[in-house]
């Protein structure tokens, strides 16, 4: 399906049999309810490449995406939240792309893809999870995380998605806390960022900033006792803390000290 120039609005589902191709127009999903993208072929992963998309729908509803959405020019994010199932798709912004939007009504569950950065210009990235985990248990958590670079790059890119849970369930606070490398107090059990950066062995170099809110499972007394970590395959590395905004309740970003990348 091609849509040269033109605006397509979206009301209702989308089960694809190859891919539409807007990259030239703007996609809207603007249902009442929740809408699925799907595919005929779920072995066959198709995508949906746009110049701009919007999400503007009411109040805890979301876009349940199992393919990958390419977007060239911008994305609005008014109200609510582009899902991405596991292992099933991604938001793919381009070079030169941006995204707006992005609050605790309306963000990205699932991996979010950028490529391309300019030199100390931070880029967020509006992640959080949203997991039904019974009938009457729902996961709904907004977390932000953001990227800094050293370098410019149209090439490159880096990959942010949000888990409101425990990385490694084996641990948990304050009795059997996760290991750390002795600089660190205590390393949250209830969430975590995966960011990965795009090729793996890429020079480009970028620091990270991190958010917290509402449902964490850590006191914050102190922001500026707050500090960046990273798993290093065994434990957790500090990464410092380069400054800090925020409440002991809400804020974003805590930047590391240095390159974690």
């Amino acid at each position: 399906l091609g849509n040269s120039g033109s605006s397509l609005e979206i009301l209702g589902d989308i089960i694809l049999d190859g891919s539409i191709n807007s990259s030239a127009g703007s996609i809207s999903f603007t249902g009442t309810g929740n809408q699925l993208i799907g595919t005929t072929v779920p072995t066959a992963p198709s995508t949906i490449f746009a110049n701009n998309l919007t999400i503007d729908k009411p109040l805890n509803t979301r876009v349940i995406s199992n393919e990958s959405i390419s977007v060239s020019g911008e994305v609005d994010l008014v109200r609510g939240i582009l899902d991405f199932k596991p292992g099933s798709g991604r938001l793919e912004l381009d070079d030169g792309a941006g995204i707006v939007g992005g609050s605790t009504t309306s963000y990205v569950s699932g991996p979010l893809r950028k490529t391309g950065f300019t030199l100390n210009q931070e880029f967020k990235f509006p992640v959080g999870d949203y997991r039904v985990i019974t009938v009457d248990s729902t996961v709904n958590v907004y977390n932000p995380s953001f990227v800094t670079t050293s370098t410019t790059t149209n090439s490159e890119a880096f990959q942010s998605e949000y888990f409101h849970e425990n990385f490694n369930s084996n641990y948990t606070n304050p009795n059997n806390p996760p290991p750390t490398d002795g600089s660190l107090e205590i390393v949250s059990t209830c969430n975590y960022w995966d960011i990965d950066k795009i090729p793996s062995g890429s020079a480009l170099q970028a620091s990270v900033g991190l958010s917290w809110g509402e449902g964490e499972c850590i006191d914050i007394t102190d922001v500026l006792s707050l500090r960046v970590s990273s798993f290093n395959g065994t434990e957790w590395d500090n990464q410092g803390l380069l400054y800090g905004f925020g409440t002991i309740n809400s804020g974003g970003p805590a930047y590391s000290n240095g390159k974690v990348y």
